[in-house]
C-alpha cells in the first residue's frame, strides 16, 4: 500500500522514537541487573507503600514499545480513510492534509518515548512522588500537540 504522504521525515521521527525506547530498555536493564534489593513500586504522596523487583522498571518501556508498534502499524498499514479528522478532506488535498495528520503520529511517539525514558530514570532514582505530575504532564503535552497538528492539517485542506 503506497502512501505518498508518508515521507522520510516521518520515518526518521519514527526511528528516533524507537531509539529512545531502546535507550530506555538498556537503562532499565542495566539498573535492574546492578540494583541490589527491591525498589519502591507504589507511593502515597512521596512515601513508598510497596516494593518490588527492579525489573518492574521495564514495564514502562515495554508498554510504550507496544504503543509505538501499534501507532506504526496504523501509520503504515491502515487505509487513509481510517484516519479520523474532525473535518472532511477536500478532493485534491488528500496528500497535504494526510501528511500532517500522519506526521502527528511519530511526533507523539517521540513525546511518549522521551517521557517513558524520563519516567524510568526518575523512578529508578527514587523520585516516585513525581510519577503522577509527570503523567499529567504527558497528557498536557500530547493533547495540545494533537490539536496543533489537526489545525495545521485543516489549514492545508483549503
Amino acid at each position: 500500500m503506497t502512501k505518498p504522504y508518508i515521507t522520510v521525515k516521518h520515518l526518521i521521527l519514527e526511528g528516533v522514537s524507537y531509539a529512545l525506547l531502546v535507550a530506555n530498555l538498556i537503562f532499565g536493564l542495566i539498573f535492574a541487573v546492578t540494583k541490589d534489593g527491591e525498589i519502591p513500586t507504589n507511593y502515597s504522596g512521596s512515601t513508598p507503600t510497596a516494593y518490588g523487583s527492579p525489573y518492574t522498571l521495564l514495564y514502562v518501556p515495554a508498554i510504550f514499545f507496544g504503543l509505538n508498534i501499534l501507532i506504526s502499524l496504523i501509520m503504515h498499514f491502515a487505509p487513509s480513510q481510517m484516519i479520523n479528522l474532525p473535518f472532511r478532506i477536500k478532493p485534491g488535498r488528500e496528500n497535504a492534509v494526510l501528511y500532517y495528520a500522519t506526521l502527528m503520529m511519530p511526533v507523539e511517539m517521540i513525546i511518549m518515548s522521551a517521557w517513558s525514558l524520563t519516567f524510568t530514570v526518575i523512578w529508578a532514582m527514587g523520585f516516585g512522588a513525581l510519577m503522577v505530575p509527570m503523567s499529567v504532564g504527558l497528557v498536557c503535552i500530547l493533547v495540545p500537540t494533537a490539536i496543533v497538528f489537526t489545525i495545521v492539517a485543516y489549514k492545508h485542506n483549503r
